[in-house]
């Protein structure tokens, strides 16, 4: 209706013709009989670029894919009736589609955190370059495939259930929140990934999911160093102390608490001039400058200076 702009009562039991340019309705008897005759396909089974004629007699073009079928027909000699069905899609709708695709899969190959989406039955959809790099497979091995095969076995084993459990009652345990969970790369080796999954659906359209899988070993690693660190910095009997390049204090240590008289959270974020005497502080932006500046060493080594309390 919406593509030829008329009603079905006003197109049923008529004539096929009256949806095509003069020039082919004119013909399309003759190719009909011909095909009944010969039975060779020149178009059927085919898809091809066509014109067609809509109401107001104004040509759109089309992508037109014929499909020959049968139907049980006891009114039939044979019992049977031959009919042909004709998928009719705008190519402009079409190009439009394909344009659309091909800016949201740019924009996903663009993204540098891995970006995957599945149907409802676990099959990847979308799977972009930055998964490639993290699970190690290419595009091509993981499209149409079951997702289950970037998760450890003991995941993957269960994943077809969770799923089935979610579309039964729709209770969402991982959908819509960010959680810790591993992969499984193409080397057999598993990884820890900050998942987060989203469903999208549109009524009248099965839903799909579509989420990232971040690789957080970087993330874990540096979390352990600094858990270590921190241990290291309390557990000191010397007071510890650390500066960032501009002087700014980013640690500092319960001895350091004891000694100068200032807490960890009040002191943090200010200069460490604030524990110097005021002749040695009004200098010490400039001797960390010349540090940075040259890498000379004139006072990042053990010394003995002066400090002040709060």
């Amino acid at each position: 209706e919406q593509l030829f702009g008329y009603d079905p009562d006003e197109v049923t039991g008529k004539n096929v013709k009256m949806l095509m340019p003069k020039e082919i309705a004119a013909e399309h008897d003759g190719y009909l009989e011909r095909y009944h005759e010969t039975g060779i396909k020149t178009i059927m089974g085919k898809s091809r670029s066509v014109n067609v004629l809509h109401k107001s007699e104004a040509l759109i073009e089309c992508d037109l894919h014929l499909r020959e079928t049968t139907i049980d027909d006891v009114k039939a000699e044979s019992g049977q009736r031959t009919m042909y069905i004709g998928f009719v899609v705008e190519t402009a709708s079409t190009r439009k589609l394909e344009r659309a695709n091909l800016s949201n899969n740019a924009i996903c190959d663009l993204c540098t955190v891995p970006m995957l989406s599945i149907d409802t039955e676990g099959t990847v959809l979308l799977y972009n370059r930055a998964a490639e790099d993290t699970f190690g497979y290419k595009a091509e091995e993981v499209l149409n495939k079951n997702i289950k095969m970037l998760m450890p076995k003991e995941i993957a084993d269960n994943h077809d259930g969770y799923l089935e459990t979610y579309m039964r009652t729709k209770e969402k345990h991982v959908i819509d929140s960010v959680r810790v969970a591993r992969g499984r790369r193409k080397d057999g080796s598993q990884f820890p990934l900050e998942l987060k999954i989203r469903e999208v659906s549109k009524k009248g359209v099965d839903p799909i999911f579509v989420g990232y899988a971040r690789d957080i070993t970087q993330d874990m690693e540096l979390r352990d160093a600094k858990a270590a660190t921190d241990a290291v910095i309390n557990r000191s009997s010397a007071p510890v102390i650390v500066i960032d390049m501009k002087g700014a204090i980013v640690r500092f240590s319960a001895a350091a608490e004891r000694l100068f008289r200032w807490t960890e959270a009040d002191i943090v974020g200010r200069n460490v001039k604030v524990l110097m005497p005021r002749d040695i502080a009004r200098n010490h932006d400039e001797f960390l400058r010349n540090y940075q500046r040259t890498g000379i060493r004139k006072i990042v080594e053990p010394r003995e200076v002066m400090g002040q309390r709060r």
